[in-house]
Order: C-alpha cells, then sequence, then structure tokens
C-alpha cells in the first residue's frame, strides 16, 4: 500500500491484481517506451475494459487524479496505461493542480511499481521531470477532449492567471503571516497558487515603494525568465491605471512558446509592455537589459524560481551581473530537500540558511554598495538594492559576466 499525501490530508493508494481470459493489449503509440517497458495514457473507459478483460498479469493502482495499471505481456514487455481518475477529470486545469498531478505520478511510477521503477526513463532527474510532465499533459488533453497542446496550455494560463488575480489583490490589502504559506515544495500543505501569489504581492509592494519615491517619468519593470508572463499580467491586473500610466514593463525569456500566452492577455490592456527573447548566459545580456532604460539601470528586476535551474555559472555571479542592470533585484527561489528526486528540473537547492548565506556574500563582494532585505526570507525571497551611483561600479567582483 502506498501513502500519497495532498493537501494536509494522506491517502492511501490501493493496489488490486487480476488475471483473466483474453489477450494482452497492444499499444498503438505510447507516450514513452524504455527497455521493455511502454507506457501511454488512455481513456478511463479503455483502462477499466483493459483491466477487466485481458488475461496477463496485470496490477491497478488508484491514486487521487490518475489510475495507473501494469499490463505484463508475455514477450517480457510491461504496459503502464494511465488514466484520469473520476475525480481527477472534474479538476480545473491550473498551477496546482498540475503539480499535485506530478506529485501523485511520483508516487505512483516510482515507488507504486516497485519492480519496474528503476528501468523507467524518467528514474533521474531531468528526466523525471520531462515524463512527468508528459504524461500529465495528455492526460489534460483527454480531460479537454482535445488534440492540441495549445488548448491545455491555453486553459492552464487562464485559470491560473484568474487565481493570480484573486490571490494577489488579497495580500495587497494584508500580506499574510509567512508562516501561513509554506514555502517548501515536499509539504503536504504546499500550494504553488499562494506561494506565487504572495511573491508576486511583496514584488508588487516594493514596485510600489519604488513609484512612490520616484514622481517624475516612467518606472522601468523586468521580469527575467518570464515564462509564459504570470508576474507581468498579475500586474496590469492588480496594478491602478495611475501607476501602470507610468510603467514600462519587460518580460524576458529563452523561448517565445510559453510567453505567447502572457503577449496574448496584455494585448486587450492599454499598457506599455515590451517581451524579449534573450538567454541569462550570453555575455551581452546586461547591456541588453539595461538598453530598456536607455542605458541606465532598471528600476526593478525580479527573478522568480530561475537560480535552481542555472548551472553556468554560481548563483551569487548571476545576481551580481544583474545588479549591473538593476537598481533594485528581487530574486525568489524555493525550498526543497533534495533537488535529484524533485519533480520540477532543478539543479541546484536551497534552503533557508543557504539563502540568507547567499545574500551575505551579495552584501560583502560588493564592498556593502548593496543592500539585501532579508524580511521575507522565509518565503524564499531576497531583495537588494544598489546604493552605488552611476559613475560608481560593484562589478569588478564579478568573475563572469551573464
Amino acid at each position: 500500500m502506498v501513502t500519497y499525501t495532498k493537501r494536509n490530508q494522506k491517502y492511501r493508494i490501493g493496489r488490486q491484481t487480476a488475471q483473466s481470459p483474453m489477450h494482452a493489449p497492444v499499444i498503438q503509440e505510447p507516450i514513452c517506451t524504455h527497455d521493455n517497458v511502454a507506457i501511454d495514457v488512455v481513456l478511463p473507459e479503455q483502462l477499466y475494459a483493459i483491466y477487466e478483460n485481458h488475461a496477463s498479469p496485470k496490477e491497478l493502482i488508484s491514486g487521487i487524479y490518475f489510475e495507473c495499471l501494469r499490463v505484463s505481456h508475455p514477450d517480457d514487455t510491461d504496459w503502464i496505461l494511465i488514466a484520469n481518475s473520476r475525480y481527477g477529470a472534474t479538476l480545473p486545469i491550473d498551477r496546482d493542480t498540475v503539480i499535485d498531478q506530478r506529485k501523485e505520478l511520483n508516487v505512483l511510477l516510482f515507488d507504486g511499481l516497485d519492480d519496474i521503477a528503476p528501468v523507467l526513463p524518467g528514474n533521474s532527474n531531468p528526466d523525471r521531470f520531462t515524463l512527468l510532465l508528459n504524461i500529465v499533459t495528455r492526460a489534460n488533453m483527454l480531460k479537454l477532449n482535445t488534440t492540441a497542446t495549445s488548448d491545455v496550455l491555453q486553459a492552464y494560463f487562464d485559470n491560473t492567471q484568474a487565481a493570480y488575480t484573486r490571490y494577489v489583490s488579497e495580500f495587497l490589502k494584508q500580506l499574510p503571516p509567512l508562516t501561513s504559506i509554506s514555502s517548501t515544495i515536499e509539504s503536504p500543505g504546499y500550494s504553488l497558487l499562494k506561494h506565487f501569489s504572495l511573491l508576486y504581492a511583496i514584488e508588487i509592494n516594493e514596485l510600489l515603494d519604488i513609484y512612490s519615491r520616484k514622481p517624475n517619468g516612467y518606472l522601468t519593470v523586468v521580469d527575467e525568465a518570464t515564462c509564459t508572463g504570470f508576474f507581468i499580467t498579475t500586474c496590469v491586473s492588480v496594478l491602478p491605471r495611475h501607476v501602470l500610466d507610468r510603467t514600462r514593463f519587460l518580460g524576458v525569456d529563452l523561448k517565445l512558446t510559453d510567453m505567447v500566452y502572457g503577449m496574448e492577455a496584455v494585448s486587450r490592456y492599454s499598457v506599455d509592455v515590451a517581451w524579449q527573447l534573450a538567454d541569462i548566459n550570453a555575455p551581452d545580456h546586461t547591456a541588453r537589459l539595461r538598453s530598456f532604460n536607455n542605458g541606465h539601470p532598471i528600476d526593478l528586476l525580479v527573478l522568480n524560481h530561475v537560480l535552481e535551474h542555472l548551472d553556468a555559472h554560481a548563483p551569487d555571479e548571476y545576481i551580481m551581473a544583474l545588479l549591473k542592470a538593476a537598481q533594485t533585484l528581487i530574486i525568489s527561489v524555493p525550498f526543497e530537500s533534495d533537488y535529484r528526486t524533485s519533480i520540477s528540473s532543478h539543479i541546484r537547492q536551497f534552503d533557508q540558511d543557504s539563502l540568507l548565506a547567499l545574500g551575505k556574500s551579495i552584501e560583502e563582494a560588493s564592498s556593502r554598495q548593496v543592500t539585501c532585505d532579508i524580511r521575507f526570507i522565509g518565503c524564499g525571497l531576497l531583495i537588494f538594492h544598489r546604493e552605488t551611483q552611476e559613475n560608481e561600479s560593484i562589478i569588478e567582483v564579478t568573475r563572469h559576466a551573464c
């Protein structure tokens, strides 16, 4: 029996085995094949029919979101068939549901099927992340009765953005205690929607504070590695009109495929938003960012849950390089116990102690020309302020330009 923990509740995942008098199933186009294991996502009625009607040895594991059926074939091939559960099929597609789907699949595939897990193609990270994401996407396509991945992504974007707008609007009225919203991914009560809403609310408060100290001219705000643009679309949704009228936004990412959803969303508003393809590891990246503000430092640059994905340079080198382009830099990272078994494509891990040490190292490396605000370290967030004038430099300590 496998125990799966979700939102402060523990569910038992039931396992059944059976044999009946028909031949083994044939998968036409499996989602992946690896070492005599084939994985596919099917409709619930298909999975139940195979379970009831096929003679090969089989094992059925039932979770909250998915049913997982393993069928052994006489030619030593194992099929793993996955279907939405009846309950899972009713849930909206948003960031919380998708991460909970991935968590459950991680248990079903890598803990539930004990003798199969070692040969699954996702047995290491980031392969595990790719496998889980592909399965969840296919399952959600069946839920929407669509053959287009873009339909799933659009539903994901729309539902997630609606939740961000609602939560951030509430949090801006009064920030909840940091301890009330978990920042640790493995925590049973972790809600990615509430966690990011808290981060966005803190960052928007900082933007409003900068606005109050800069009575004239435009504010420049850059969302580095913007992905689908949720931070910018949330700003556009919740900021007062008079602030939006004096703010220029830039979303930067390596790929266009995700940004298009944010681009489409903000196009409905009268706001100054630009989007740019760029690589944070490119040698001229800092100069390109400064060009957004005519060569001057950007007023606010945010880097949300990005450092855990980067390994070309050390985290302090990325921060010092970005501080060449920004007057205020806000970084946030997830807290997790072991990135190697993460359901996300993380290659670094952080906890509160390592994040505090990172903030102190930046202050020391900059000879105190940068100050680090650690008020929100409990939710994995640091705020860096440059104290230098335009003709001063905090860059010489940086070993690599990003």
